[in-house]
């Protein structure tokens, strides 16, 4: 939804791809931290051997202990960092997309994950489910600006995430599931599944955005699905 490089629309599909994580101030950081972990590692290295391996640093004036060996330890540090923040580009972690698909009646939420059981997360809800979409809206120092959907009760979802029995969850095993996990407390029943009243986020929590931005989409889904919009 947000930050997304592409719009499909027509009128009966409407499909928002989401960048994730490859965003170019992610690339921005990942080199400069590469860059500077290489730096500050040859720095160490120098200092150790009593060479000048960067032309612009004189390691003669730096003892390995202890300028030099915190140098290292920062650069090692910094280079392992920025594999980790490469490597999330490379998967395109958070990437994906959001589909609106009232020809087949369902929203599906793709996204791609790290390596592993929940490397593709696939969900998919029956369009006449969804009740509103919701804006959430923080000002402050640690502003938020989220866009959900709001699925009312009773609802099912399809998932290609797989159970720690490496089974893949049906419709119906997904329904079954949700119904029997719940907990009695004090005398009162309470339903931990996906009968519940759910806000399922299209954009992901910190994401960059602006106010207009996020209110122009969120009016705009809500007009698509014929449903109410919760400003908060």
């Amino acid at each position: 939804m947000i930050n997304s490089s592409e719009t499909q629309k027509s009128e009966l599909i409407r499909r928002y791809v989401v960048v994730g994580s490859r965003r170019f101030s992610n690339y921005w950081w990942a080199s400069i931290i590469l860059f500077g972990g290489f730096g500050f590692l040859l720095t160490g290295v120098s200092s150790y051997l009593n060479s000048d391996y960067l032309p612009f640093i004189n390691s003669k004036n730096i003892l390995f202990f202890p300028q030099g060996l915190v140098m290292c330890f920062y650069g090692i540090l910094g280079l392992i960092f920025s594999c980790y923040l490469w490597l999330t580009l490379f998967w395109g972690v958070g990437g994906g997309f959001n589909e609106f698909n009232k020809k087949q009646g369902i929203v599906r939420i793709f996204r791609w994950g790290f390596p592993g059981k929940n490397r593709r997360i696939d969900l998919s809800y029956n369009i006449k489910d969804i009740e509103a979409i919701r804006v959430e809206i923080k000002e402050g120092l640690n502003p938020r600006r989220i866009l959900y959907i709001r699925v009312k009760g009773s609802t099912t979802c399809f998932t290609s995430s797989q159970n720690s029995e490496g089974k893949i969850y049906s419709k119906n095993s997904v329904k079954n599931l949700s119904t029997k996990n719940t907990n009695n407390v004090g005398g009162v029943t309470q339903n931990l599944s996906l009968q519940n009243k759910r806000d399922i986020p299209l954009t992901r929590i910190g994401q960059p955005t602006t106010l207009e931005d996020i209110e122009k989409q969120g009016a705009e889904l809500a007009k698509f699905l014929q449903v109410s919009l919760e400003m908060i």
